[in-house]
C-alpha cells in the first residue's frame, strides 16, 4: 500500500540520495555537495519555504517532490498558488506511476487549501499539457552588443548587497504591484541571490532609502574562448519608473569596453523598440523570409 506523507528530518539523507539520482546535473557527487544541499534544504524547511514530501510503499521511500506555497499578484489580487518540484523517483522504480500519484497529490492537497492556481516546471510540457497545465508567458532572451542599448545619465547608480535587502524587496514588491502574474518574494530567496558570489546587483538610488529599480547580473564567458572575451548575462531587471529603467540601461551600455554582448531574459513583448539595433549579436536573417533574428 502506498502512502504519501510529509518527510522527517531522519529521512533527509534518503531525500538527499534520490534527488542526486534523479537531477545528475546537479553534480550533488561527494559527501560535501549533498551535505551542502542538505542544508540548504533543512534552511528553506525551517523558514517555511517548502515542505518535503514522500511516497512510500511498503516503508520504503519511492519518491520525494517539494511542495511550496506561493503568493501570485492575480490582476489586481493577492492569491494562494500551489507549487511543485523537486519531483524525484527510484532509479528502480521508474513507471510505476509513483510520480503520476505524488502529484495527484500534489494538485488535491492544493485544491482542499482552496488554491485556485497551481505551477510547475513543465520539463516535458506535453505531458503536463495532458493533466491540464497550460503555458505561462514566452520569455525571451536578447543577445545585444551593449552599444545597442540606450545611453545615459547615471546619477542614482550605486551597487547593492545584504545590507539593501530591505529596500531590494520593498521594490520588488511595488514592481510585482504593477504587473500580473509575479509571485512574491520571501526573505529566503533573498538570501540565496546574496550567497552566490558571482551575482552582482546594482541598484537606483533615488535617496538614501529608496530603490526605484536594480538589475542582478553575472559575468559569463564570451563567445571567444580566451580569458578576455565576456558576456555580461542580466539575471533580473526591476524597475518601478521609465527614469530606473533609462539608468539600468545606460550602465550596460557603459559596459561596451568589457563585454562583447549583453544576454537579457525578459518577458516585455516591446523591448526590441529599446534598442538602437535589435539584431542578435551573433543572429542571422530568418530563412525564406526578410526579417532579422532578433531574440531566442
Amino acid at each position: 500500500m502506498r502512502t504519501i506523507r510529509t518527510l522527517e528530518p531522519h529521512e533527509y539523507d534518503d531525500f538527499v540520495t534520490l534527488t542526486a539520482d534523479a537531477y545528475p546535473g546537479m553534480e550533488l557527487t561527494t559527501d560535501a555537495a549533498r551535505l551542502r544541499f542538505r542544508e540548504r534544504v533543512e534552511q528553506a524547511v525551517a523558514a517555511a519555504a517548502t515542505v518535503l514530501v514522500g511516497l512510500f510503499e511498503n516503508g520504503r521511500l519511492l519518491g520525494v517532490m517539494r511542495l511550496y506555497d506561493f503568493n501570485m499578484r492575480l490582476l489586481s489580487t493577492e492569491t494562494l498558488v500551489g507549487g511543485v518540484g523537486g519531483v524525484a523517483v527510484g532509479l528502480l522504480h521508474k513507471k510505476q506511476k509513483v510520480a503520476f500519484d505524488m502529484l495527484q497529490h500534489f494538485l488535491r492537497h492544493y485544491k482542499a487549501r482552496g488554491a485556485p492556481l497551481v505551477a510547475l516546471y513543465p520539463f516535458r510540457p506535453d505531458f503536463y499539457r495532458q493533466m491540464g497545465f497550460g503555458y505561462g508567458a514566452p520569455m525571451q532572451q536578447y543577445r545585444v552588443a551593449p552599444a545597442a542599448l540606450p545611453a545615459g545619465p547615471r546619477d542614482h547608480l550605486a551597487f547593492a548587497g545584504r545590507a539593501d535587502r530591505a529596500a531590494l524587496s520593498a521594490c520588488y514588491g511595488r514592481y510585482r504591484a504593477q504587473t500580473n502574474g509575479l509571485f512574491a518574494r520571501p526573505d529566503f530567496a533573498w538570501n540565496s541571490i546574496f550567497e552566490q558570489p558571482a551575482l552582482q546587483i546594482v541598484a537606483v538610488r533615488p535617496d538614501a532609502q529608496t530603490i526605484s529599480g536594480y538589475l542582478i547580473y553575472q559575468f559569463v564567458k564570451g563567445p571567444r574562448d580566451n580569458f578576455l572575451s565576456n558576456d555580461l548575462l542580466a539575471r533580473e531587471l526591476v524597475y518601478t519608473s521609465p527614469a530606473a529603467l533609462a539608468e539600468l540601461l545606460a550602465f550596460l551600455h557603459s559596459q561596451r569596453d568589457q563585454v562583447a554582448r549583453v544576454l537579457l531574459n525578459t518577458q516585455e513583448p516591446d523591448f526590441h523598440f529599446l534598442l538602437r539595433d535589435p539584431r542578435l549579436a551573433d543572429g542571422d536573417m530568418l530563412k525564406r523570409v526578410l526579417y532579422h533574428e532578433s531574440s531566442v
